[in-house]
């Protein structure tokens, strides 16, 4: 165990001193009212003044409301018990959710992200220096393992950092070195009593999942495992501001444009092979900045693998999670791939077999009845199509299902595609409205106006569908 002869208290207060944290300073402190938090709020108060203590919990609005008055009723208590106030930042129903919509990296990750925004503002609204959060050496642990099988930067394999500035609020970990057990033995001793959080027993997410079943097998054949997950922390640690200092020096031969970067291929390949990679990510972060892609591990080895097998002499265009990488006279390129989004095709005879190719990857067909051809693709009477056009998806779209008119952007979003790409989904249209909408190729579902599911006529029916061309990874040479 990292604590041997020391208590939770004594952790806390090295901490303190080792980061030259004064005791008078303002500090909040990230609340959920979980054996973790309650263990660094009892730890903080016996070093710390009640005055000098901002205690905040969030409501993210994801459970019951039973559950959720009966937490916070016994947070409240609890801090009642300190001689603390305890703040409620409630960030309204549903807004989680609509966080996952808008952001498409999952719940955690969008229930995450609302919470530090939460905390930090209110930091900063009550004078707060710092902000702290119960993360332990069992957190630590699991994001080293996450990071390290999705195949990380060798830079994050530092894991979570004790100490972080976030501008006018400093984040600090006091307790990474403390495991959940030994901070649980500590509530416990202290005769308090802790919420428990009903999706923390459930294995629906990552972490949880490799909580209740890798992280036990590795203390059992490895009990000095949180140790030597510090140690390693702190190399990497060392080894990543070194390299930042490297990376520094090497980016100085990047040219940055408002589109993105330039750099001479030569730069890049003579780079040390450490740095190569950690260069891309730091140069894709940088072009993507106002894309909001995540992007992967994946990504950067196709990259790195195409710029180390080239040479002055070639040229290449590779479109990747939304930008572009061009090669041309031994200079690199790369930008936000230029997006065409409104589009309209007369089909002057939308019985003719075609194929029409549209803005996105997207090739859009037309084929003659045939039993062979995939039954869930879309059957049109053509004849009863007047003055056809194909076009891109635009605001107030709507059309007539069997479950009532619906909006087009609002059916989209429902395949949670994002919106960023819901203007690349074609729309078939006449004189009596939208005929279809053609979101398969997205991740959706292709969808047939009601009126023409009643007039069917099979005799002259066509099979309209559409597929993305290319995937967003190929590269052409």
């Amino acid at each position: 165990m990292p604590i041997i002869n020391g208590t939770v208290v004594d952790e806390l207060n090295k901490f303190l001193t080792s980061h030259h944290i004064l005791k008078g300073s303002r500090i909040g402190v990230a609340f959920s009212g979980g054996s973790d938090s309650v263990a660094l709020l009892l730890a903080l108060s016996a070093l710390i003044s009640p005055d000098r203590l901002e205690v905040m919990y969030v409501n993210h609005r994801l459970r019951s409301d039973s559950e959720l008055d009966a937490e916070i009723a016994l947070n409240r208590e609890t801090c009642k018990t300190l001689g603390l106030a305890l703040k409620v930042l409630d960030l309204g129903i549903g807004k989680v959710k609509e966080a996952v919509q808008i952001r498409q990296k999952g719940l955690e990750e969008a229930a995450r992200t609302l919470r530090y925004e939460a905390l930090i503002a209110s930091c900063k609204a009550s004078g707060c220096s710092y902000l702290a959060t119960a993360h332990n050496a069992d957190d630590q642990m699991e994001t080293l393992l996450m990071r390290m099988f999705h195949a990380a930067s060798i830079s994050s394999l530092k894991g979570i950092e004790t100490f972080r500035n976030q501008g006018e609020v400093k984040l600090i970990r006091p307790l990474l070195g403390v495991s959940h057990a030994e901070l649980r033995s500590y509530v416990q001793a202290s005769g308090f009593d802790w919420s428990e959080d009903t999706s923390n027993a459930e294995d629906a997410y990552l972490r949880n999942q490799i909580r209740h079943t890798i992280n036990p097998a590795i203390l059992e054949v490895f009990p000095n495992a949180y140790s030597a997950i510090s140690i390693m922390s702190k190399r990497f640690g060392d080894i990543a501001k070194l390299l930042e200092q490297m990376e520094e020096d090497a980016l100085k031969s990047v040219l940055y444009k408002a589109e993105g970067v330039e750099f001479p291929l030569v730069w890049y390949q003579n780079l040390p092979a450490p740095l190569k990679e950690l260069i891309l990510f730091r140069l894709n972060a940088f072009v993507e900045s106002s894309n909001d892609e995540r992007y992967s591990s994946k990504l950067i080895q196709r990259l790195q693998y195409q710029l180390d097998a080239s040479s002055s002499g070639d040229s290449f265009t590779i479109e990747s999670g939304g930008t572009q990488m061009y090669l041309h006279n031994g200079k690199v390129e790369w930008t936000i791939a230029t997006v065409i989004t409104n589009y309209c095709f007369s089909l002057e005879n939308p019985m003719q077999v075609s194929d029409i190719e549209l803005p996105g990857n997207i090739l859009f067909s037309i084929r003659k009845e045939d039993p062979k051809i995939d039954d869930t693709l879309l059957r049109i009477d053509a004849n009863l199509l007047c003055h056809p056009i194909l076009r891109s998806m635009q605001i107030g779209d709507q059309i007539v299902l069997a479950g009532g008119t619906i909006s087009v952007s609002k059916l989209l979003s429902s395949y949670k595609i994002p919106k960023k790409l819901q203007s690349f989904v074609p729309v078939l249209c006449d004189r009596s409205g939208i005929v279809a909408v053609f979101a398969r190729a997205f991740g959706g579902k292709d969808r047939l106006a009601l009126r023409f599911k009643t007039l069917l006529a099979p005799s002259f029916t066509n099979i309209y569908s559409s597929i993305k061309r290319k995937d967003n990874s190929e590269i052409q040479k």
